[in-house]
């Protein structure tokens, strides 16, 4: 579903600086005033710099939630704020290029590999764009193919594989050097070893970090972990304190642990 048609205020704000906290208070949205609601009485905090994983099952209302935060959704009910400041007052065009997003469904531009690590900065160095590739696993992928970074991208990027796509659009994200990073099931398509070699990495970067897991096995180091069910929040906590408790956690993290330790094994890793 397309977002609605934005609304821009008279006089929207531009931070001074974003930080990187941002509120929920009492957030609830459905996409129609007809249709059940996807998320229901949302209320969060995250503090800057800290990294915060969402997880639930599919349909839970987890990838809803980060448009919502990138002001595509605005809530039918409840307030979402960025430093105390209501994003409805927010110049919602600023604010994304603020924060970098990784989306599950990676596409990309029919340009170079360059290019599309770079669309969005205005005359970057080649070392912060191979800087950000090293981050993000892809560089030395990229310098294996036959132009390197000026290798152009086929149409329906047949030429670049899932995962890689996934990095590139990483590497974008990055060079942004972004006061909040979004990742919404960003690592969906890589194998377990880039998968914690880009965490590893991650981890240094100064920025708040939101992260719709698919494995949950790579958010065990989070600051906090959101569990959505049915469009509400279940549980929140560190992964020991949520596997302590025994609940929908739990439950969830064997489930998906099963799969995943199939998965390291048809990959060689185990």
């Amino acid at each position: 579903m397309e977002a609605p048609t934005e609304k821009i205020p008279e006089k929207a704000i531009k931070l001074e600086k974003l930080s990187g906290n941002i509120r929920l208070e009492n957030v609830s949205f459905s996409y129609t005033k007809y249709s059940r609601p996807v998320l229901k009485n949302i209320s969060l905090e995250i503090k800057a710099g800290q990294k915060v994983a969402i997880v639930g099952p599919s349909g839970s209302g987890k990838s809803t939630l980060a448009r919502m935060l990138l002001g595509l959704y605005e809530p039918n009910v409840g307030e979402i704020f960025y430093d105390n400041v209501n994003l409805k007052d927010i110049d919602k065009q600023w604010l994304r290029r603020k924060i970098g997003v990784v989306p599950p469904d990676a596409t990309l531009f029919n340009k170079s590999i360059l290019h599309n690590i770079s669309v969005y900065e205005e005359n970057p160095s080649m070392d912060d764009v191979i800087e950000a590739a090293k981050i993000a696993q892809i560089h030395d992928e990229i310098m294996a193919m036959p132009m390197g970074y000026y290798t152009p991208v086929s149409e329906m990027s047949m030429n670049i594989s899932g995962g890689q796509k996934q990095r590139i659009m990483l590497a974008r994200a990055i060079l942004q050097k972004p006061a909040i990073l979004i990742l919404d099931e960003a690592t969906s398509s890589l194998d377990n070893i880039n998968e914690k070699n880009i965490d590893k990495h991650l981890n240094e970067m100064n920025c708040t970090r939101i992260i719709i897991a698919h494995r949950l096995s790579t958010i065990k180091d989070a600051d906090c972990i959101i569990v959505l069910n049915d469009g509400k929040i279940v549980e929140s906590g560190t992964h020991y304190e949520l596997m302590k408790k025994k609940g929908f956690y739990y439950n969830l993290y064997y489930s998906k642990s099963n799969n995943e330790e199939l998965d390291a094994v048809l990959e060689g890793e185990i």
